[in-house]
């Protein structure tokens, strides 16, 4: 190979490499809106046993591991305290409002600590790209 050629390859390599170093560090982030419990259409929902309403949700993506593009679950952090029995619930959408795919998680009998990650697994891996909003919602097992 020429050395004027060598010459013109080398910024070209770098530019590739800086181009691959900036896809990676693209990483998706969602924001959850997480409705008190009692506002809405239907005000006469009651919550029996809790003195404030879950208002903060943070999720965390779990991508396949052999293949990134896909979201298989979530870790879930939510901001209070659960006891035993209470479900937490994760649905995906896309833009039109379209369920993608969902998954839940049982509270064991230890409860579940605000602020520990909580992983929900999907029933079935969703295409990162389609996703366009990520629903949580726990049910309190006083609520049957």
């Amino acid at each position: 190979m020429r050395r004027s050629t060598k010459r013109r390859l080398i910024p070209l390599a770098l530019a590739l490499a800086l181009a691959m170093v900036g896809a990676a560090l693209a990483v998706p982030s969602i924001t959850v809106h997480v409705q008190s419990i009692g506002v809405g259409s239907n005000s006469s929902i009651l919550n029996p046993g809790v003195n404030h309403a879950l208002d903060d949700a943070k999720v965390n993506w779990i991508l396949d591991s052999s293949d990134p593009d896909f979201v298989t679950g979530f870790n879930v952090i939510l901001n209070d305290d659960l006891s035993s029995g209470a479900v937490v619930y994760v649905k995906v959408f896309d833009s039109s409002n379209v369920l993608l795919s969902n998954g839940s998680v049982t509270i064991g009998s230890s409860g579940y600590t605000a602020g520990t990650p909580l992983t929900v697994d999907l029933n079935s891996k969703v295409d990162i790209s389609q996703i366009d909003r990520v629903t949580v919602i726990v049910k309190n097992p006083d609520l049957s």
